[in-house]
C-alpha cells in the first residue's frame, strides 16, 4: 500500500492545494478521512516537506493551502525511485482465501461475490471517469508526460481488476466442484 505521506507529496507536486481539494480531485475508493489528510499535511509541514499558507475567506472558515517544498520534491523523487514492495500475503483477499476452508463453500463464494462488486465498480470507474479525467489532464495542469504515466497506472489497475474477475470465475468453478470426500 502506498504511503499517504508520499501520495500527498505527489499530488502537491502538481499544484498547491488544500487537503479538501486533494481529497475531491484525487481520492476515489480509498478516501482517507479529512482529519488523516490534514494530520499528514501538518506533520509534513513540521518536517519541512510542505509549507502552508492560511487563506482567510469572507463568510467561510479560513483554509490552509499546502505547497511542496524543495525538500518535499527531493523526498518524493527518492520514494518514486525506490522499487515497489510486493504486498504478498498482506493483501486481505489472499489471507481470507488461505483460511477459506474454515467456512462453507457457499459462504466463501458469497464473500468473493461481495468483494467482486467493489472490483467491478472500480473497474467501471477506471474505464470511464478516470480515463476521461486523465485525457482532460485533471483540469489541464498535467503535462503530456504526466498523462502518459497516469494512463499506464490506470491501465495496470484495469488489468489487475479484470484479471481478478476472470480468476474469480475460475475459482468459483473449482470451489463448487470440490467434493467434501476430497477434504482430507
Amino acid at each position: 500500500m502506498a504511503s499517504l505521506k508520499h501520495t500527498l507529496l505527489g499530488f502537491l507536486s502538481y499544484s498547491p492545494m488544500t487537503g479538501y481539494e486533494i481529497s475531491k480531485k484525487f481520492f476515489r475508493f480509498v478516501r482517507p478521512a479529512m482529519s488523516q489528510i490534514y494530520r499528514n499535511l501538518n506533520a509534513m509541514a513540521d518536517e519541512g516537506l510542505v509549507k502552508s499558507e492560511r487563506i482567510e475567506q469572507e463568510k467561510l472558515p479560513s483554509r490552509n493551502k499546502f505547497e511542496i517544498t524543495a525538500a518535499g520534491r527531493r523526498e518524493l523523487k527518492r520514494w518514486v525511485k525506490e522499487p515497489p514492495v510486493n504486498a504478498g500475503e498482506r493483501e486481505p483477499i489472499i489471507l481470507k482465501l488461505w483460511f477459506g476452508s474454515r467456512i462453507s463453500k457457499e459462504e466463501l463464494i458469497s464473500s468473493l461475490e461481495v468483494y467482486s462488486k467493489g472490483v467491478e465498480e472500480e473497474l467501471q470507474f477506471r474505464k470511464t471517469k478516470a480515463r476521461s479525467a486523465i485525457q482532460k489532464g485533471l483540469q489541464d495542469f498535467a503535462s503530456p508526460m504526466d498523462r502518459l504515466y497516469w494512463n499506464l497506472a490506470n491501465d495496470y489497475a484495469i488489468w489487475r481488476l479484470e484479471s481478478f474477475l476472470e480468476w474469480k470465475e475460475n475459482a468459483k468453478i473449482l470451489i463448487k466442484g470440490f467434493k467434501e470426500s476430497d477434504r482430507e
